[in-house]
Protein backbone atom coordinates (compact mmCIF):
# COMPACT_ATOMS: atom_id res chain seq x y z
CA UNK A 1 0.00 0.00 0.00
CA UNK A 2 1.10 3.55 -1.25
CA UNK A 3 1.65 5.75 1.97
CA UNK A 4 0.75 9.25 0.82
CA UNK A 5 2.14 12.34 3.09
CA UNK A 6 1.90 16.15 2.67
CA UNK A 7 4.98 17.26 2.41
CA UNK A 8 4.22 20.25 0.67
CA UNK A 9 4.32 22.71 3.78
CA UNK A 10 4.84 26.85 2.46
CA UNK A 11 5.51 28.37 6.20
CA UNK A 12 4.39 31.37 4.30
CA UNK A 13 0.69 29.99 3.33
CA UNK A 14 0.45 28.34 6.83
CA UNK A 15 1.33 31.14 8.82
CA UNK A 16 -1.63 33.18 6.77
CA UNK A 17 -3.91 30.35 7.26
CA UNK A 18 -2.68 30.41 10.91
CA UNK A 19 -2.90 33.84 11.49
CA UNK A 20 -6.93 33.95 10.00
CA UNK A 21 -8.08 31.22 12.08
CA UNK A 22 -6.06 32.78 15.61
CA UNK A 23 -7.93 35.77 14.56
CA UNK A 24 -11.55 33.96 15.37
CA UNK A 25 -10.11 31.38 17.36
CA UNK A 26 -7.47 32.71 19.69
CA UNK A 27 -7.07 29.90 21.92
CA UNK A 28 -3.76 27.67 20.31
CA UNK A 29 -5.07 24.45 20.68
CA UNK A 30 -8.58 25.33 19.81
CA UNK A 31 -7.19 26.82 16.72
CA UNK A 32 -5.14 23.82 16.08
CA UNK A 33 -8.31 21.65 15.76
CA UNK A 34 -10.36 23.93 13.76
CA UNK A 35 -7.59 23.92 11.31
CA UNK A 36 -7.46 20.11 11.31
CA UNK A 37 -11.35 20.18 10.71
CA UNK A 38 -10.67 23.01 7.85
CA UNK A 39 -8.28 20.75 6.05
CA UNK A 40 -10.49 17.94 6.20
CA UNK A 41 -13.31 19.71 4.83
CA UNK A 42 -10.93 21.08 1.76
CA UNK A 43 -9.27 17.49 1.24
CA UNK A 44 -12.69 16.29 0.68
CA UNK A 45 -13.77 18.68 -1.26
CA UNK A 46 -10.74 19.66 -3.20
CA UNK A 47 -8.24 17.08 -2.90
CA UNK A 48 -5.63 18.78 -1.30
CA UNK A 49 -4.64 20.09 2.24
CA UNK A 50 -4.70 23.84 2.99
CA UNK A 51 -1.63 23.92 5.19
CA UNK A 52 0.30 21.31 3.23
CA UNK A 53 1.45 19.53 6.66
CA UNK A 54 1.04 16.31 7.88
CA UNK A 55 -0.48 16.22 10.91
CA UNK A 56 0.27 13.57 13.88
CA UNK A 57 -1.82 12.30 16.19
CA UNK A 58 -1.15 13.75 20.15
CA UNK A 59 -3.31 12.70 23.05
CA UNK A 60 -5.58 15.71 22.68
CA UNK A 61 -6.11 15.30 19.33
CA UNK A 62 -4.29 15.83 15.87
CA UNK A 63 -2.17 18.73 15.23
CA UNK A 64 0.19 20.08 12.73
CA UNK A 65 3.98 19.56 14.22
CA UNK A 66 5.07 22.67 12.11
CA UNK A 67 1.65 24.88 13.45
CA UNK A 68 1.76 23.84 16.71
CA UNK A 69 5.86 24.64 17.07
CA UNK A 70 4.62 27.99 15.60
CA UNK A 71 1.80 29.01 18.38
CA UNK A 72 3.49 27.46 21.26
CA UNK A 73 4.80 29.26 23.80
CA UNK A 74 8.30 27.76 23.97
CA UNK A 75 11.03 28.17 21.52
CA UNK A 76 11.32 24.46 19.42
CA UNK A 77 15.07 23.57 19.47
CA UNK A 78 16.12 23.18 16.41
CA UNK A 79 13.79 26.08 14.54
CA UNK A 80 14.18 27.00 11.28
CA UNK A 81 14.59 31.03 10.30
CA UNK A 82 11.37 30.40 8.57
CA UNK A 83 9.31 29.16 12.05
CA UNK A 84 10.74 31.90 13.70
CA UNK A 85 9.61 34.21 11.52
CA UNK A 86 6.48 32.50 11.48
CA UNK A 87 6.14 32.82 15.18
CA UNK A 88 7.16 36.63 15.29
CA UNK A 89 4.01 36.92 13.60
CA UNK A 90 1.72 36.14 16.54
CA UNK A 91 1.31 37.65 20.32
CA UNK A 92 1.10 35.07 23.21
CA UNK A 93 -1.76 35.99 25.79
CA UNK A 94 -2.32 34.67 29.18
CA UNK A 95 -2.43 30.79 29.11
CA UNK A 96 -2.78 29.72 25.73
CA UNK A 97 -4.06 32.66 23.79
CA UNK A 98 -2.68 33.90 21.06
CA UNK A 99 -3.26 37.17 18.82
CA UNK A 100 -2.15 37.78 15.25
CA UNK A 101 0.60 40.53 15.37
CA UNK A 102 -1.11 41.81 11.99
CA UNK A 103 -3.68 41.03 9.82
CA UNK A 104 -3.36 37.89 7.73
CA UNK A 105 -2.40 38.06 3.55
CA UNK A 106 -4.66 36.88 2.20
CA UNK A 107 -3.28 36.75 -1.25
CA UNK A 108 -1.36 33.62 0.29
CA UNK A 109 -4.55 31.66 0.00
CA UNK A 110 -6.81 30.49 -2.09
CA UNK A 111 -10.82 31.16 -2.57
CA UNK A 112 -11.31 27.63 -1.48
CA UNK A 113 -8.48 27.76 1.13
CA UNK A 114 -10.64 30.38 2.43
CA UNK A 115 -14.01 29.18 2.26
CA UNK A 116 -12.89 25.67 3.79
CA UNK A 117 -11.02 27.97 6.63
CA UNK A 118 -14.44 30.35 7.44
CA UNK A 119 -16.88 27.40 7.41
CA UNK A 120 -14.84 25.42 9.95
CA UNK A 121 -14.49 28.96 11.63
CA UNK A 122 -18.03 29.49 11.87
CA UNK A 123 -19.22 25.68 12.09
CA UNK A 124 -16.33 24.91 14.64
CA UNK A 125 -14.84 27.89 15.94
CA UNK A 126 -17.52 28.70 18.70
CA UNK A 127 -16.64 24.97 20.60
CA UNK A 128 -15.31 24.39 23.84
CA UNK A 129 -12.09 22.58 23.31
CA UNK A 130 -13.78 19.10 24.77
CA UNK A 131 -16.18 19.35 21.92
CA UNK A 132 -13.43 20.18 19.66
CA UNK A 133 -11.75 16.98 20.78
CA UNK A 134 -14.14 14.67 20.85
CA UNK A 135 -14.87 15.71 17.03
CA UNK A 136 -11.03 15.64 16.35
CA UNK A 137 -10.62 12.26 17.93
CA UNK A 138 -12.31 11.18 14.74
CA UNK A 139 -11.77 7.77 12.48
CA UNK A 140 -8.38 9.23 11.15
CA UNK A 141 -7.46 9.60 14.92
CA UNK A 142 -8.56 6.16 15.89
CA UNK A 143 -6.65 4.17 13.28
CA UNK A 144 -3.36 5.39 14.41
CA UNK A 145 -4.45 5.80 18.43
CA UNK A 146 -6.89 2.48 18.36
CA UNK A 147 -7.27 3.08 22.52
CA UNK A 148 -8.81 5.79 21.40
CA UNK A 149 -6.43 8.60 22.54
CA UNK A 150 -2.61 8.71 21.75
CA UNK A 151 0.00 8.43 25.23
CA UNK A 152 0.32 11.65 26.81
CA UNK A 153 4.01 13.49 25.00
CA UNK A 154 4.10 11.48 21.93
CA UNK A 155 2.50 11.66 18.75
CA UNK A 156 2.18 9.51 15.77
CA UNK A 157 1.74 10.47 12.20
CA UNK A 158 -1.41 10.24 10.39
CA UNK A 159 -0.59 9.90 6.97
CA UNK A 160 -2.57 12.04 4.36
CA UNK A 161 -4.26 8.39 3.00
CA UNK A 162 -5.61 7.40 6.75
CA UNK A 163 -7.22 11.07 6.78
CA UNK A 164 -8.60 10.58 3.33
CA UNK A 165 -9.61 7.08 3.67
CA UNK A 166 -12.13 8.53 6.78
CA UNK A 167 -13.72 10.92 4.43
CA UNK A 168 -17.37 9.88 2.35
CA UNK A 169 -15.51 10.28 -0.66
CA UNK A 170 -12.30 8.21 0.06
CA UNK A 171 -11.90 5.51 -2.97
CA UNK A 172 -12.58 9.07 -5.12
CA UNK A 173 -9.88 10.97 -3.23
CA UNK A 174 -7.52 7.82 -2.84
CA UNK A 175 -7.34 7.85 -6.71
CA UNK A 176 -6.99 11.66 -6.99
CA UNK A 177 -3.93 11.47 -4.66
CA UNK A 178 -2.34 8.44 -6.00
CA UNK A 179 -2.60 9.57 -9.40
CA UNK A 180 -1.40 13.07 -8.29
Amino acid sequence: MLTLTANRLDVRKATEALLHVVASVPDMYRALKVMYLADKLHLGAYGRLIYGEDYYAMSWGPVPSTGYDILKAQRPRGASPQVEWARSQFVAGGGHARRPARVPDLDYLSESDLRCLDEAISTYGGLTFNQLKELTHDEAYNTVCPTGSCPPRSSTQMPLETIATALPNAQQLLLHLRDG
